[in-house]
């Protein structure tokens, strides 16, 4: 279901982000679920390698950048993902 201009709907779009995903460690939405929104994911892994969760961050596209989700808000978002990890 769309819910905005730029939700991803066909099948090979949505695949070839979850490849990318998998590939960058992490996965950006940019105003695709909600207009004026950007959201980043990070997965959460325990300590024998499974992906248990995962741990995000949203913020309007009026205050952060793509950039700054990258630079600013990944490093911490990872950091915190392999501390709740190491926990489970």
């Amino acid at each position: 279901m769309r819910t905005t201009d730029r939700t991803l709907v066909k099948p090979e779009q949505i695949l070839s982000r979850i490849a990318q995903a998998r590939t960058d460690g992490y996965s950006i939405t940019d105003e695709e679920l909600e207009v004026g929104m950007r959201t980043m994911a990070v997965p959460v892994v325990d300590s024998m390698g499974t992906t248990r969760a995962a741990m995000s961050v949203s913020a309007f596209t009026s205050r952060v950048t793509l950039e700054d989700l990258v630079d600013r808000f990944l490093p911490v978002l990872r950091a915190e993902a392999t501390l709740l990890g190491r926990g489970l």
